[in-house]
């Protein structure tokens, strides 16, 4: 089980609740939408599972690590494994495009040449090979999404977090994302999206855990081989 939650809860000062008593599990090799209105938790839920916030109680287990016991420092090993998309991006403004998605394949020392080719590669797949060598503020809100799933892709990481990686793209460059995310997902990287884009989770037709007031009311799992 490559994710586990066991009784979750997360309450911010003074008495907001975000999550309730969470049980959620996520076998290696899953592709799961977690949906729900905007507020619903679904954003917090990732922040446990990328250990930036610790739960008020209960057990986050990612990779096999509790993240509510983890260190800074194992939080750090463990987030080299796992590809991030971010909902408000978090490109570095001074590096190029090629730099910022090349990040992670530098985190696990890939060659020189390697990191080029397939930064590229990626960038390429997602309609930017011509701005490689622009910096992130000349881009489009949409153009900047692209490069964050870019950057989250490369690595082929053994787990993926996404939170609303669609909400600045068209119809068409979702489908597109999609595509890449489903792409990954058959190479054996696990897929957690964070998403209200409730046409394309329809579409798709996968498991998707529903959030409402930060509790799970719906867990819908569509049975295997079957898409």
């Amino acid at each position: 089980m490559i994710v586990s939650l066991q009784g979750v809860e997360k309450v911010y000062p003074p008495h907001q609740p975000a999550l309730r008593k969470l049980n959620l599990h996520i076998n290696e090799g899953d592709f799961i939408f977690i949906a729900g209105a905007s507020g619903a938790g679904k954003s917090t839920l990732l922040k446990l599972l990328l250990g930036s916030e610790r739960a008020s109680s209960g057990t986050v287990a990612v990779l096999g690590k509790n993240m509510s016991q983890a260190s800074e420092f194992e939080i750090a090993q463990i987030r080299k494994r796992i590809g991030i998309v971010f909902q408000d991006f978090r490109l570095l403004k001074r590096k190029t495009l090629l730099e910022n998605v090349s990040l992670p394949l530098e985190l696990r020392n890939y060659k020189k040449k390697d990191i080029e080719t397939r930064s590229l590669a990626m960038l390429d797949a997602l309609g930017l090979r011509e701005r490689a060598y622009d910096y992130p503020p000349t881009l489009s809100g949409g153009e900047q999404q692209r490069v964050a799933i870019a950057r989250a892709l490369v690595g082929k990481p053994d787990l993926l977090f996404a939170d609303e990686p669609t909400g600045n793209l068209d119809t068409h460059m979702s489908r597109i994302v999609f595509n890449l995310l489903l792409e990954a997902n058959a190479a054996g990287v696990t897929v957690v999206v964070a998403s209200h884009n409730l046409a394309m989770i329809e579409e798709l037709n996968l498991r998707t855990v529903v959030l409402d007031k930060g509790e799970i009311v719906g867990d819908f799992e569509q049975p295997k081989g079957v898409r």
